[in-house]
């Protein structure tokens, strides 16, 4: 019975310890960190149908935005995921895939950002997010920014 109850008490410690960790250093994102260290060093490497090969997890940074990227359907690997990003045409906020867009017609004399992404010529048409200073309603969505990087 004293082994038992150790054994408990000891899982139980632990167990608050950890949970203690992650809920104090959310802003630290320690509990990233760790998983990142053990997928990076101990995780099974994945051949991804993009023809690169990928861990399970992997800490992304694109655009300044930081992230823990999961490989879900072993379609896209991270390098692929972080070259489909692209910038807003009218904030330069970075647009995932996956993300809501706006497809607006800019003035006439608007300067076009080297960043923006075209999606038609005639009317010309620029790819924007759905943020709170770019568009102006949510009903503006025109679609998803999805792999491998288009509307």
């Amino acid at each position: 019975m004293g082994l038992f109850v150790y054994i408990l008490s000891w899982l139980i410690g632990w167990t608050a310890f950890v949970v203690g960790v992650y809920l104090l250093n959310k802003e630290l994102c320690l509990w990233q960190k760790i998983t990142v260290f053990y997928y990076t060093n101990f995780g099974k490497t994945y051949l991804c149908k993009c023809g690169h090969r990928a861990k399970w997890k992997t800490r992304l940074s694109v655009n300044g935005h930081e992230g823990l990227y999961t490989l879900t359907d072993k379609e896209y690997c991270p390098q692929c995921f972080a070259q489909s990003a692209i910038k807003c045409a009218w904030c330069g906020d970075t647009i995932f895939p996956g993300d809501p867009i706006t497809l607006y017609t800019p003035p006439k004399d608007f300067a076009i950002p080297a960043h923006a992404i075209i999606h038609k010529t005639d009317p010309l048409e620029l790819v924007g997010c759905l943020g709170w200073d770019c568009a102006q309603t949510g009903a503006d969505r025109s679609g998803f920014w999805v792999m491998p990087g288009k509307v």
